[in-house]
């Protein structure tokens, strides 16, 4: 099954078995064998992989066959981040399977008062719309500063820096939608 799945991904990022080979730093062989769930890999192997197909290795482990395109309230993926004040939690589905593969992700974020999504700029290979619910926002989109209000967004192109603060006191909530499916990571 883990090797359907990451057929799928691999498949459906039109990568080719040399590209996640050279991208992981993995022979095309054991992916191939991968693929076809002929080996069983290791942690370091299987994140080495998730990097390359830029996917949350909890996608690759999920092994419930639920076909479920509701995310509950109480299954929500909470995440956080080394150097980061935000708490994330995954909104919309995380089902990721041979019949299903989401297009986009929404996301809740919470970053505290005075605090920040990172302590760097992220960049990404994925569009992604930012909505401010509650709060003051700062984002730094390139070299130019927007401030963010309730009820306002901002489109972030792929693979333009930016950098989220929360510059008040109160806590900021809000959603980013990512497509394709995407976990920031710093530069």
């Amino acid at each position: 099954m883990l090797g359907k799945k990451i057929r799928l991904l691999r498949k459906n990022q039109n990568l080719k078995l040399n590209d996640i080979a050279e991208k992981s730093g993995l022979s095309v062989s054991y992916i191939s064998q991968l693929e076809r769930d002929l080996v069983e890999p290791s942690l370091s192997s299987l994140k080495k992989i998730a990097v390359a197909l830029n996917t949350p290795i909890y996608l690759l482990i999920d092994d419930t066959e639920n076909e479920n395109i509701i995310m509950r309230k109480e299954e929500r993926p909470k995440m956080s981040f080394e150097n980061s004040d935000t708490s994330y939690e995954i909104v919309s589905t995380t089902v990721n399977n041979i019949n299903f593969s989401p297009k986009m992700m929404m996301v809740e974020f919470i970053i505290p008062g005075n605090g920040e999504d990172s302590g760097d700029y992220v960049s990404h290979r994925a569009e992604e719309i930012i909505m401010l619910e509650v709060g003051e926002l700062e984002v730094t989109y390139g070299d130019t500063v927007y401030d963010l209000k309730a009820g306002d967004s901002i489109y972030i192109q792929e693979n333009i820096p930016h950098r989220i603060v929360n510059k008040g006191d109160q806590v900021a909530k809000g959603y980013y939608v990512v497509s394709p499916p995407h976990i920031p990571k710093t530069e």
